[in-house]
Parts: structure tokens; sequence; C-alpha cells
């Protein structure tokens, strides 16, 4: 998944964890990403990988282009918005002991988000009981509640970011309802505010269907 985005004032992003591997491309104005762990470089002096489930923070400013343009490319993850989970691939990665449930778990709902999510039904497709379900996932430092929010909460940031994410149609109930309680939340939570980043943000010429260039030792356009 491919995500274009330019910005013509500074937008930062801050304690972003993201289920699947990310990888950012700075093209114009000035870059700076932060995380927990040292980052990978793509190349000398360009973009940056970050893990799965890595926390990390972004801050961009316009250079002397007049914006701040790059790619955000989301590694081992499709395009779209899908209806259900895939409950064969979260069964297996349960009862796989060696398997990472908790990330598995928040796979599946970043890539569903807007499904009624609950862990009744979650522990009942694994045939497993829901004290020990959430037990596994505490093991595992992960929470059913906050995992189901962040996910949420982050397919709503791209799809601000850039027009290329569509939008998860999320149930009302699903987040705060309001533009103004959205603004709030994000800023409690990611130290921005969603209006601010739609203020911001330009048309990129992946937008008006002219393809970009591909960025030097990227190998992505």
């Amino acid at each position: 998944m491919h995500l274009h985005f330019s910005f013509s004032r500074t937008v930062q992003a801050h304690s972003l964890r993201v289920p699947f591997p990310v990888l950012w491309n700075p093209h114009l104005g000035a870059h700076a990403v932060a995380a927990e762990v040292t980052l990978k470089r793509t190349a000398p002096g360009l973009g940056w990988v970050v893990p799965a489930e890595t926390l990390f923070s972004v801050d961009l400013a316009p250079g002397i282009e007049g914006c701040a343009a790059g790619t955000l490319t989301l590694e081992l993850f499709d395009s779209g918005v899908h209806s259900a989970p895939d409950w064969t691939s979260l069964h297996a990665a349960y009862w796989t002991r060696s398997s990472l449930f908790g990330r598995a778990l928040a796979q599946q709902m970043f890539i569903a988000p807007a499904y009624p999510w609950n862990i009744a039904e979650v522990s009942r497709t694994l045939g497993e009981d829901i004290r020990t379900v959430q037990m596994r996932l505490f093991r595992e430092a992960y929470s059913f509640t906050s995992t189901l929010r962040r996910c949420r909460m982050l397919r709503v940031l791209l799809s601000t970011l850039s027009k290329d994410a569509p939008s998860p149609k999320l149930p009302a109930t699903a987040l705060a309802g309001s533009a103004q309680q959205m603004d709030s939340l994000f800023e409690a939570v990611h130290q921005t505010r969603l209006s601010t980043i739609e203020r911001s943000r330009l048309p990129t010429a992946h937008d008006i269907g002219i393809k970009s260039p591909v960025v030097p030792g990227t190998g992505f356009a």
C-alpha cells in the first residue's frame, strides 16, 4: 500500500504504532522520523524502515519548494478496507504458540477497522474462553479494546494524510463523534489535529494522474 502525501505547512504525528512494516520515503522538504529503536535507512540520506509495532513519530516541514512531500508504504498490506477479518489466519496465529497473537489480532483489526469487533466473538471463533484469550493478549502486552481503538485511529489518520488511503467508514460509536471531539482525541494521542492536516494537504502528482519519478535507491515511486 503506497500513500503519497504533500503538505504546505508543518505537520507532525507522534506515538504512531502500525501493525505492519512501514517504509517512509521523503521526496521534498524536511522529514524527521524518530523511533524507540534505531531505524534502518533504505540508502544513505534517504528513507526509513520502521518495523511492525514499533513506536515512532514524524515531523514534516516544507522546504524551499514550498511543501513537504513523500511516500509512506505499508509493506505486506494490500490497499483497501476489508469488511471482515481473516478468521483462518487469526485462528492459526492463536494456536501456534510461537506466534505473536497480539500482533496478528492488531493486523486484522487494521485490515477490517469497521468490523463490529468484540472479544466474545473472537474467543468463540478461536474455540477458547474469553479470560484465556485476554490473558494471552496481556502476556504479549496487548489489550483488546486499546488495540482496536489504536488501529481505527490509525486508519482515520492515514486517510487524512493521503487520498490514497480509503476512508475506513467507521460506525458512529467507534470513535469520538464530532469534528471537534476527533481533533481533541487525536491531539491527545498523536499531538496533531485532523483538521490541521486536512488544511495543510496539497494535491499530489498521484492525485491528478501524473506518475511520480522513482526516488533513487528506494525502488518506489
